[in-house]
């Protein structure tokens, strides 16, 4: 939201798809689906979030994408 509060909802992922509707006193700023990185079988991180402004944040998407992978990578190769 504009005035910086945020809301989360979840959604059990049984339908095709989940219309979110709500009220408030402020203008959404963006959305995020997946914001703690849970479902690994996502290919494309990239396409997980909205916002009504344009950011400069496609690098730093691509970075913690790199990242995470990084990550998965040598959690894998120490679990050996």
């Amino acid at each position: 939201m504009m005035d910086g509060k945020r809301y989360n909802q979840t959604w059990d992922g049984k339908e095709r798809w989940h219309r979110i509707e709500m009220e408030a006193d402020s203008k959404i700023k963006s959305a995020v689906v997946d914001p703690e990185n849970k479902i690994v079988l996502d290919i494309n991180v990239n396409n997980n979030s909205l916002t009504t402004q344009a950011e400069d944040s496609a690098v730093l998407k691509l970075v913690h994408q790199c990242f995470f992978w990084l990550e998965t990578l040598v959690h894998c190769i120490t679990s050996f």
